[in-house]
């Protein structure tokens, strides 16, 4: 008995699986949502792509979420561009926010207008409050 189950573990294991045929997508194939979607625009996760304008620009740090920060400014959000997965607290149109630069430019002054490449930060102690540093 054992033996026709081993011959039919074989015998079936062994077998030809069927072949499957891809359908490969040519250039009058591929559907235009798919073109439309624009992957060259997608941004990292945890990142926004915000249109800020500068309120004031500190030079002494700054408490952010219970840690000191240099380079910090006071911005408010005059559009959100573009934002990847995984945001959680996404900034509405008008808030006023601190956020620190990872590097501040000398250029930088109050009523400047500016696109910020920005990481979302939860803060450490209240999972409700977030920091964004500018990183571009």
């Amino acid at each position: 008995m054992k033996l026709i189950f081993v011959l039919l573990f074989i015998f079936l294991g062994c077998s030809r699986p069927k072949t499957i045929s891809i359908k490969k997508w040519g250039s009058k194939s591929v559907p235009d949502s798919i073109k439309q979607m624009g992957y060259q625009n997608a941004l990292s996760p945890g990142t926004l792509l915000l249109l800020l304008e500068i309120i004031e620009v500190y030079v002494e740090s700054k408490f952010i979420c219970g840690s000191k920060k240099y380079n910090t400014c006071l911005v408010k959000v005059l559009k959100v561009k573009n934002s990847g997965m995984g945001i959680i607290n996404r900034p509405n149109i008008n808030n006023q926010i601190l956020v620190n630069f990872l590097s501040l430019e000398p250029k930088l002054k109050a009523g400047s207008v500016i696109e910020a490449k920005t990481i979302e930060n939860l803060c450490i102690r209240t999972n409700s409050k977030t920091s964004y540093t500018i990183i571009n």
